[in-house]
């Protein structure tokens, strides 16, 4: 919050003081108050419209012996008409108060303030940057948006909310997937209610030992995103939030067509607006994950998967063991920087009373589960192999089932591995992992 004077304005020639002002402002809400006259003024719900800026304002008294509530309603912050004939109306309900000059005040800083952006500067002087900074290491990039998606039942909301867990509290998870700072974490909801939250994240914090669960803020969602982004962005600057998830994109984009690139365009410019850490959780688009190894895409318009600054998808394993949903998460994309490798994880639920008590979630071979290792890279199935022993081209062709030809180049490609001495029996030679 600051104090601030405004310049000195015209009336008849003369230079009229304006008197001065507190301002806070939360992302897009901006906050005026005038001590000396006992009055407050709000705006917010900004947007532009054939080059005009329309917001909401609400006027309050400060005054102890007046009603709080003097005016609100919608209206053209950048009409001088509109401005007037509210200053008059305004004067009718409260007397003795300039209402003109601090109508004028309040709309025009906020439109200044609301369209600033950011300063234009000279990339050269700028020293060369290190790498982008990683929220949690080999999954999310610090300060952008990120994309997960998959087939229902993949764990996909479950996983987002241990992801929130660990950055809470800074805990690492398995795989390496380590964050780099703690902040305070958002969860808005389309899908679910508050009581399923609550009683995963409940059963999340009994798997890290905790005897109840971090804060984590929660807020159930149900119009579109871009709709809420103004408030989201003033909540997120109130609460001092670093991480966001959006579970999920498609319901967030309802009633609008999901395929029609205008809507992936609004709801992922929102998300990005929020200024933070966004995991984005989305849905799989019909039929492309039914083939085993072959490349899925997320639900809706090709713009959701090219707004996001990096993807995943999550796939379910083969593993029917009661009470354990194992998975492989694939980076599919991203924009700076190499592609990480897949990732292995398998949660164990825990019930008593027919109810789940306790969720844990640990490491997973995706070799170990062919649903799974057919979704990594050829050089990641033969490296899998190799460690378990020495292997001919033919034998690594069999059990991967890729062709010998195939097998050979892709062997020759890899730093990591060697050829050996010993001669198979058919004559070929035996491959191993090179020995440092």
């Amino acid at each position: 919050m600051g104090v601030a004077a405004e310049p000195a304005t015209q009336n008849n020639g003369r230079p009229v003081k304006v008197p001065s002002f507190t301002l806070e402002r939360n992302g897009d809400e901006f906050a005026y108050v005038w001590q000396q006259h006992g009055v407050a003024i709000g705006i917010d719900q900004l947007h532009e419209s054939h080059h005009e800026l329309y917001g909401e304002i609400m006027v309050r008294s400060l005054l102890p012996d007046a009603p709080p509530h003097v005016h609100w309603g919608h209206t053209n912050l950048s009409s001088v008409r509109t401005r007037s004939t509210l200053a008059k109306e305004l004067s009718q309900r409260v007397r003795d108060v300039p209402w003109a000059s601090l109508l004028e005040t309040a709309c025009t800083k906020t439109a200044i303030e609301y369209r600033r952006g950011e300063p234009t500067v000279d990339l050269s002087g700028f020293e060369w940057p290190v790498d982008a900074p990683m929220l949690v290491e080999h999954f999310l990039p610090e300060g952008e948006v990120t994309l997960i998606f998959g087939r229902g039942g993949v764990c996909k909301s479950l996983l987002a909310l241990t992801m929130a867990l660990a950055i809470k509290t800074k805990t690492t998870l398995p795989e390496g997937l380590a964050p780099n700072k703690q902040a305070n974490c958002l969860y808005l909801d389309w899908e679910a209610q508050r009581s399923n939250q609550l009683r995963r994240i409940w059963a999340l914090s009994k798997g890290f030992g905790w005897e109840r669960p971090p804060a984590i803020q929660y807020r159930p969602m149900g119009r579109p995103i871009w709709e809420e982004a103004t408030k989201l962005r003033a909540e997120i600057d109130r609460l001092q939030i670093g991480f966001v998830v959006i579970d999920s994109i498609g319901y967030a984009c309802v009633p609008e067509d999901i395929n029609e690139a205008a809507t992936a365009l609004r709801a992922m410019g929102a998300a990005r607006s929020l200024g933070v850490t966004v995991l984005v959780i989305a849905h799989v688009a019909k039929g492309s994950s039914e083939q085993k190894g072959n490349r899925s895409t997320p639900y809706g318009s090709i713009f959701f998967e090219n707004s996001a600054r990096s993807q995943w998808e999550i796939r379910r394993g083969e593993s029917r063991e009661e009470g354990v949903i194992t998975f492989g998460a694939y980076h599919t994309k991203v924009n700076d920087g190499p592609i990480e490798r897949p990732i292995g994880l398998e949660f164990q639920f825990f019930s008593e009373n027919k109810r789940v008590s306790r969720i844990d979630l640990l490491s997973c071979d995706l070799q170990a589960d062919p649903e799974l290792a057919v979704h990594t890279s050829l050089q990641t199935r033969l490296e899998a192999l190799l460690k378990r022993g020495k292997k001919s081209v033919k034998e690594l062709a069999e059990e991967s089932g890729v062709k010998p030809g195939t097998v050979r180049v892709t062997l020759g490609r890899m730093k990591n591995v060697q050829k050996l001495d010993v001669v198979h029996i058919d004559g070929s030679g035996y491959w191993g992992i090179r020995e440092n």
